[in-house]
């Protein structure tokens, strides 16, 4: 839709004009998409900066905002609370960084060319959240992040993956189909099923001292042969 087509389709609609009113932006795209689903996110954001107007002001990023918008590489994620489903699956956003309690929905970046992304301070990750990012290569999480199944499944050009101290209740397949990682750090006590059995990791390092953990690489390859080289932090 072009701006002359949003704006009359707006003034013509009571319903419509009410969110508007109410400062309801996310409210007013949903609709919209509703009715033209070809609408883009951005289209929107366009028509309404001319009148100075923030959409992402309720700090909700929409279903599907930034879905598969390739020429997307860039976003403030500072002031944003909810990163709804598929809001940047697809898209071409290179770096992510969240740190302040926000809440990402289901396969939000999915598919996405993030390449970088750092979680901490209370974030909450949804199913498949990053699931198939094949850009992805460095990847940092704080302990107190919460994180679904499937997060990080089939990131397969993970290059660095840390976990700081502190542990959640990890799902077993967190990192599906995830086949070579060349550095991995992990807090202790850590938990080795997030990985495939049969991945590939260069250099396992873990956040403890050699005399705090009682099993040797060998006795870690019983399970996990593939893994080349074990280091400690402490």
């Amino acid at each position: 839709m072009t701006d002359q087509e949003i704006y009359e389709t707006i003034m013509s609609d009571n319903l419509l004009q009410k969110y508007v009113d109410e400062n309801n932006y996310v409210r007013l795209y949903r609709l919209l998409k509703e009715r033209d689903s070809a609408i883009k996110f951005g289209e929107l954001t366009a028509f309404l900066k001319a009148a100075d107007i923030d959409i992402l002001v309720s700090g909700v990023v929409p279903t599907e905002a930034f879905k598969d918008d390739k020429s997307f590489t860039e976003f403030d994620f500072s002031k944003i609370k909810t990163i709804e489903p598929s809001a940047f699956e697809g898209s071409g956003i290179r770096k992510v960084v969240l740190n302040k309690g926000q809440e990402v929905g289901i396969a939000a970046f999915k598919d996405s060319a993030v390449e970088e992304l750092y979680l901490g301070a209370g974030v909450k990750v949804g199913n498949a959240a990053f699931a198939r990012c094949k850009n992805l290569k460095e990847l940092y999480v704080r302990g107190d992040v919460q994180l679904s199944k499937l997060a990080f499944a089939s990131c397969r050009n993970l290059e660095e993956v840390a976990f700081d101290d502190g542990r959640n209740n990890w799902p077993e397949d967190l990192f599906a189909n995830v086949k070579h990682i060349d550095y991995v750090t992990l807090p202790f006590p850590h938990d080795m099923n997030i990985f495939d059995r049969d991945i590939e990791i260069d250099v396992l390092y873990l956040n403890c001292s050699r005399d705090d953990y009682r099993y040797t690489l060998e006795e870690i390859n019983r399970e996990f042969p593939r893994i080349k080289d074990l280091q400690f932090l402490k």
